[in-house]
């Protein structure tokens, strides 16, 4: 659980984008990826399991409850 007055660390979107081309295409392991973007390994596989599940790499703050994005690839953010 956070802490409170805990600063969180913001990832962009070509960051992610380019953290699942490494994991997906190039098939380099999560351990390598989290040390190369100085990233915790569990924020890496989030973004992998987002990825999968068509999520995209979008924020979900202040997204209403029930509402559906539609599936986001690599395909459509290149």
């Amino acid at each position: 659980m956070a802490k409170k007055g805990q600063k969180f660390q913001k990832i962009n979107v070509e960051m992610k984008l380019e953290i699942c081309k490494r994991h997906f295409e190039e098939y380099q392991p999560e351990s390598i990826i989290s040390k190369d973007f100085n990233l915790p390994i569990g924020t890496v596989r989030t973004i992998f399991n987002n990825y999968k599940k068509g999520y995209g790499f979008e924020r979900k703050k202040g997204v209403k409850k029930g509402y559906k994005r539609k599936p986001v690839s690599l395909e459509d953010l290149s």
